[in-house]
């Protein structure tokens, strides 16, 4: 500061330096805020993920008391809502035994199975419960340990519903269990022979298989009952094995007593005693003849199989592949000796394999089946399958394998859903279209019309239209002449013809209608009968008047706006002057006091100076908030629009203590998107300001809920009232800007607005605007 600093200089010194000083607050205050709004959002995704979660997740407090349960637990537990259960003890659940509550006390994690008997908790009356019966749960219950000591501070459990898994386990085992018999009822040929080919063993199932008794083979040299042309690779196999490589697999041919070349696979191992010598050898075999022929066959069509589009398979009791063509290594993405002799489970995956398992066992019991299904496609995609399965019958006219083949129908399938959804449109079209359709005689009776169209005539129903009327031009037209008309031009070659008309509703009322009408003709050219389009465009009509009344209103709108902003500039400004100016002003002077005499009258004189200062700079914040709140409430942002409006009452009843004003609050915050929260507040506030200035109510009412997919906001007073006949007819400047703007905000943010007034009985403003059902649901109302 020099010497030559005017009054003026040293007042926009310390004004500027204020204004730094509100700037470094203002970044501290949104710093904070935006830690609040990111702690909020975090809150609000979790109460999402928790209560969104199609696991049923249950919290508990120390003391084994329910604090909380998402949506998912109350209906796995058929409870109509949280407030039904919110007294339910965890540590006096009879399906939990005493040893798992002992252990949860002691702070350890619990995962068991439980069965859980809803009859039981109806007859203890534990809560209520539409379910009944007995279901098993899969049960984890985890505390949640505090840091300061080692005890829960509560507990967090998971159930799941394992009814149908455990009944599709038992469903498994059973089969495991039918499928093992089968397989140990397999007639396996089992022998065993000494090194030099002598037969030692022979098993029933090969006596049986080659017709002969035990005695003639006991002593016989097995290598004799081998083909000829097979001999010499089964004795280089056998003279290959060794004690580290025991076992060899072999398919030869052998000949039977009746002189049939049959074909067995055999598993030979190796025996050999403790010094390491060969002492035996054990074979298992089981015949192939049938699969050697289907596999002869195979191969004669191969060309004609692999050249196919179908997909053909041979498929062996055991469910694994065969035999494949080319067409299926495309579908798979692999090559045929990739697929042959692996499972259909192990080659597409154990659903699509459950999904056939069925088909294929009733055709191994000889049925030919047909069926149809999606499959996964390597190259393409999913692609529609018609599926074949023929029964293959071997020698003994038993099903030794399943031939199946498979026709892709994605095409003709899409094509059909597509056929099928235009039927469905159209016919939707017809019977829930907005639009009149119909079909006439030329002599004036309805064939046929849509509910659409009944409706617009004021008709229950299109058969009570097809009833009660007989002649159209009499019945449903106001000017019969018109429909004479409407007859003449089409007679004259007029394909279509669109009219507007006058007809006559049930009641005797008329309305407005565009109608397109079209004369059908046969072969020939000869009339059949009339069909058309009707639109209902008497609301169209009052919608054109609104529109002008609109337009109007908008350049109202416009030119108040201007007007508006420029007396709300000339009220801040002025407020600035008179009380912050004011303040730093005498901020200013008590300073430059302190300061110029501050060496003569010492420091205990200067403090005391300083703080006489600090209730005026106490009272500028207060005067800078309550212009910044006026013109837009920072905790509207912070806190929301729920405390706001409580904010906005509280203010409200101080201002005019005169008159009484409610709450009633029947929604959550999270329900109200954050598009809507600065409209609702300003309706709000508008609403409010109208009351205070012309209602003279003794009562007032904010009400803000949440029903049937919408938010409704409801300000109502008992107060004077007015006439909205003549409001609704009084021009621009009569109808003031307040309730002009309320208007327009509600349509800009896509709601809207209703006014009811009755003199002497008060008005009521109405706002509701159409949210998604998945943002929230109503809670119980709150008022103040």
């Amino acid at each position: 500061m020099s010497d030559r600093d005017t009054p003026e200089d040293l007042l926009r010194q310390e004004i500027a330096r204020l204004r730094e000083r509100i700037r470094h607050l203002e970044r501290a205050e949104s710093s904070a805020r935006q830690m609040e709004k990111f702690l909020r959002e975090s809150r609000q995704r979790f109460k999402q993920i928790f209560s969104a979660s199609p696991i049923c997740i249950e919290l508990y407090d120390e003391n084994g008391m329910l604090v909380n349960a998402n949506r998912a637990c109350l209906e796995m537990f058929g409870v109509p809502g949280f407030s039904a259960v919110k007294h339910f003890d965890l540590f006096k659940d009879p399906n939990l035994p005493e040893d798992v509550i002992r252990c949860l006390r002691e702070g350890m994690t619990m995962r068991l199975e439980v069965p859980f008997d809803f009859n039981r908790v109806r007859e203890l009356e534990l809560y209520p419960t539409s379910k009944e019966g007995l279901v098993y749960l899969d049960v984890l219950i985890a505390p949640l340990i505090s840091e300061e000591g080692g005890k829960p501070s509560g507990y967090l459990a998971q159930v799941q519903d394992i009814t149908e898994k455990l009944g599709m386990i038992r469903e498994l085992q059973d089969n495991e269990a039918r499928f093992r018999g089968i397989i140990e009822d397999q007639t396996e040929l089992i022998i065993r022979f000494q090194p030099d080919g002598r037969l030692t063993f022979v098993n029933d199932a090969y006596c049986r298989y080659f017709e002969r008794s035990k005695e003639f083979f006991l002593g016989r040299n097995y290598l004799g009952s081998v083909h000829s042309k097979d001999r010499p690779l089964l004795k280089k196999v056998l003279t290959s094995l060794t004690r580290s490589h025991p076992v060899e697999m072999v398919e030869q041919r052998s000949l039977r007593c009746n002189e049939k070349l049959c074909w067995q696979q055999w598993s030979y191992r190796a025996i050999f005693d403790g010094s390491g010598k060969l002492t035996e050898y054990q074979a298992v075999g089981r015949d192939t003849t049938d699969r050697k022929m289907l596999e002869e066959i195979w191969k004669k069509y191969e060309f004609i199989v692999n050249t196919s589009g179908d997909i053909m398979v041979l498929i062996a009791p055991d469910y694994t592949y065969e035999a494949v063509n080319t067409a299926l290594c495309k579908a798979v993405g692999a090559g045929r000796e990739e697929i042959v002799g692996r499972g259909l489970g192990e080659i597409w995956g154990e659903e699509y394999f459950n999904e056939n398992r069925g088909y294929l066992d009733r055709c191994f019991k000889g049925e030919v089946v047909h069926y149809e299904l999606w499959t996964p496609h390597k190259e393409e995609g999913p692609r529609f399958y018609g599926v074949s399965c023929y029964p293959y019958y071997g020698r003994r006219d038993r099903v030794t394998h399943v031939v199946s083949v498979c026709r892709d129908m994605t095409d003709a399938r899409l094509a059909k859903e597509a056929l099928q959804r235009s039927e469905e449109k159209y016919r939707s079209i017809f019977e829930h279209g907005v639009i009149g359709i119909f079909q006439a005689t030329l002599q004036g009776k309805h064939l046929s019309l849509n509910p659409a169209f009944a409706r617009m005539l004021g008709y229950e129903s299109p058969e009570e239209v097809m009833r009660l009327v007989s002649n159209i031009a009499e019945q449903v037209y106001a000017d019969p002449r018109q429909r004479t008309e409407l007859l003449k031009r089409l007679a004259e070659g007029g394909e279509l013809v669109k009219v507007e008309s006058d007809l006559l509703r049930k009641n005797g009322k008329s309305i407005t209608v565009n109608q397109n009408i079209r004369l059908v003709r046969d072969e020939k050219g000869n009339p059949l009968y009339l069909e058309g389009f009707i639109e209902d465009i008497t609301e169209r009509k009052k919608l054109e008047m609104a529109i002008k009344d609109s337009e109007r209103q908008l350049k109202y709108l416009s030119s108040r706006l201007l007007t508006a902003q420029e007396e709300e500039r000339k009220r801040v400004a002025a407020e600035l002057h008179d009380s912050i100016g004011q303040s730093l002003a005498a901020i200013k002077y008590g300073v430059e006091n302190a300061v110029r005499y501050g060496a003569s009258a010492g420091e205990e004189t200067v403090f005391h100076s300083l703080g006489l200062l600090i209730p005026i700079i106490q009272g500028a914040i207060e005067e800078a908030r309550r212009l910044y709140m006026g013109l837009r409430p920072s905790m509207l942002d912070d806190l929301g629009v729920i405390v706001t409006i409580d904010w906005l009452c509280k203010e409200f009843r101080r201002n005019y203590p005169e008159m009484r004003i409610s709450e009633r609050i029947e929604l959550e915050e999270d329900c109200i998107p954050e598009s809507l929260k600065i409209v609702i507040f300003r309706v709000v506030e508008e609403a409010l300001n109208n009351i205070s200035r012309h209602s003279r109510a003794e009562g007032v009412e904010v009400a803000l809920s949440i029903s049937g997919g919408a938010i409704r906001l409801d300000v109502a007073d008992d107060g004077v009232g007015f006439d909205q006949d003549s409001l609704h007819h009084a021009v621009e400047s009569e109808k003031g800007f307040g309730l002009a703007g309320m208007r327009e905000r509600v349509a800009l943010s896509g709601g809207s607005l209703s006014v009811s007034s009755i003199r002497g009985k008060g008005t009521t403003v109405s706002v509701s605007w159409p949210v998604p059902a998945s943002l929230g649901k109503a809670k119980p109302p709150r008022r103040h």
